[in-house]
């Protein structure tokens, strides 16, 4: 007698994309198998794609993180605590305390879940917006735009490092800040700069979005310090 609870594709096809709509019938009864384990693998595929993980970011997750006296709180926190609505701050001002890896190791821990996040750096941001600036239409920029407004959660890394080295972002991210905020979609930050520095805010983003910014993340983002030595210089992972 066939095991009903046993996906008859798992072991002939790798890629098992198939498993979306694969069908097998047991006297009367057909059997959908969107539950598997192929099928689970498929949907994690799916979304990390989409996630902007890649090469080793990958595998920086909490399972392979080297913990200490100085991350382990917030790890902690983020894998038991941590409301999925509630919107991050993580910064330190200094290099290789663990920043990008903990930004990364929220992306995996999502996908996980089966959520969908966007891991990219703020000057990634604004250099794929620039690009579609080209776009005559307009079509593109509305897109990429879209993007950034409408995942479920987007976590920006380094934010403040491109600020206003042109006129033109400062509005941009306040606007996907604002509509992040109104539509309740999370938002996490990495950055070296202390958010509730009211002036170095207004010296990244300028005295017009600055001020905006500033309220809206002071307003809604716990702040988390991490702290502890360059770790890339220890060659040391977390």
């Amino acid at each position: 007698m066939k095991d009903e609870t046993q996906c008859p594709f798992q072991a002939k096809i790798i890629n098992c994309i198939e498993c979306q709509d694969a069908t097998e019938t047991f006297g009367d009864k057909r059997i959908n198998y969107i539950i598997s384990t192929c099928r689970e693998r498929q949907i994690r595929k799916n979304l990390l794609k989409k996630s902007g993980l890649f090469g080793k970011d990958v595998f920086e997750t909490f399972a392979n993180a080297k913990r200490d006296k100085h991350n382990s709180q917030l790890y902690q926190y983020l894998q038991k605590e941590w409301d999925r609505k509630t919107w991050l701050y993580i910064f330190s001002q200094e290099n290789g305390t663990g920043k990008s890896y903990t930004a990364n190791a929220i992306g995996n821990m999502l996908i996980d879940s089966g959520n969908q996040p966007l891991v990219i750096r703020e000057i990634d941001m604004a250099a794929e917006l620039k690009a579609s600036f080209e776009d005559k239409t307009g079509d593109s920029e509305y897109a990429v735009m879209g993007r950034f407004k409408a995942v479920p959660v987007l976590i920006v890394q380094d934010f403040g490092k491109h600020g206003s080295k042109t006129e033109w972002w400062p509005q941009k991210i306040y606007d996907i800040i604002d509509h992040r905020l109104i539509t309740g979609k999370t938002t996490v930050f990495t950055s070296n700069f202390d958010v509730g520095d009211w002036k170095m805010i207004e010296k990244r983003f300028g005295d017009n979005h600055g001020p905006a910014i500033y309220s809206r993340l002071n307003g809604i983002c716990e702040l988390w310090e991490m702290s502890g030595p360059d770790r890339r210089n220890e060659k040391a992972v977390g």
